[in-house]
């Protein structure tokens, strides 16, 4: 890897409000980890909070704000840097989260990860990490832990990152909706079920599309976002959901909510009918995938062993 990267650390794009709140999650965020490493008898005395880090779409700019109880509202997203990916329990497990829910009525959403676990992310161009390091505003930092520049994209890296990348999105998961499908296809309370299943895969089936052919993808749940990116790097996949019909779009706009609506417990209206239909067009999907990710491979396999550039 390359050099030490400094991160963003101007608040001037934030309201007066949001500042406020974000003061008294920074300091709720050092007071629990103080004290849930006080509290636990084998924690190490060498913890160390190093960062925290405010990133997502307030970091962005482009966060969706309210006043209480009118509407969809944003997060604040926070994510701790701690010396060792171990101390990670006594940022998340401390009860930070729940303080922060008492003093600031928007919810403060929190996860941490030690900084060798960062800087490995980043080695490996992990989207979530180089967002972060990309769109990040550092609200809290120790002095002397920077994070370390990803290194650059060479043949050999690209097709070692896209092999990764294809076997977590595409071949982890590949046959178990289809087995859940096969069991439960035919009950209808299990109708709704299966049509989240059916939209995680979806999202990993995306997700691998993008990482194998660009090294990136925006992450999410968000299946209209992601279908409308790999569909930019190629058009092929448009075929896995017909748009020639009212009724085939209005399907599609059902499902893309399926994981929001599983969250609010919204998902018993679902057909075993309706069921089967999706899982046609996320099979098709599934073709196209690994045919798309298969030539991408092969591609990038030629390059390594040329030496030429990946062409990202």
């Amino acid at each position: 890897m390359t050099g030490p990267v400094r991160m963003k650390t101007s608040q001037d794009g934030l309201s007066r409000r949001a500042r406020r709140d974000l003061e008294k999650a920074v300091h709720v965020v050092q007071v629990e980890f103080a004290e849930a490493i006080a509290k636990d008898p084998r924690a190490r005395t060498d913890a160390e909070l190093l960062k925290i880090i405010l990133y997502g779409s307030y970091a962005r700019g482009d966060q969706v704000e309210s006043w209480p109880g009118a509407g969809y509202q944003s997060d604040y997203d926070l994510l701790a840097v701690v010396n060792k990916e171990e101390y990670a329990e006594y940022v998340t497990c401390s009860g930070a989260e729940d303080w922060c829910h008492r003093l600031i009525w928007i919810t403060v959403s929190l996860e941490a990860h030690g900084l060798d676990h960062f800087n490995h992310a980043l080695s490996r161009h992990r989207s979530f990490f180089i967002d972060v390091l990309r769109d990040g505003i550092l609200l809290y930092e120790k002095p002397g832990h920077p994070f370390v520049a990803p290194p650059p994209l060479t043949p050999a890296l690209a097709y070692d990152l896209a092999k990764e990348n294809y076997a977590l999105w595409f071949r982890d998961g590949q046959d178990t909706w289809k087995a859940l499908l096969q069991a439960f296809g035919d009950d209808p309370g299990y109708a709704g079920h299966l049509a989240v299943t059916l939209h995680r895969r979806a999202a990993a089936l995306y997700n691998a599309v993008l990482l194998v052919l660009s090294c990136y993808s925006p992450g999410g749940h968000d299946l209209e976002r992601l279908r409308g990116a790999a569909e930019a790097l190629d058009p092929r996949l448009a075929a896995a959901w017909p748009r020639d019909t009212p009724a085939a779009r209005r399907r599609f706009d059902r499902f893309k909510r399926a994981f929001l609506n599983d969250a609010s417990q919204q998902i018993h209206d679902y057909t075993p009918d309706e069921v089967a239909w999706i899982a046609r067009r996320v099979e098709h999907l599934e073709d196209l995938a690994g045919t798309i990710c298969g030539e991408r491979l092969a591609a990038l396999a030629e390059a390594a062993r040329e030496g030429r550039p990946s062409n990202r």
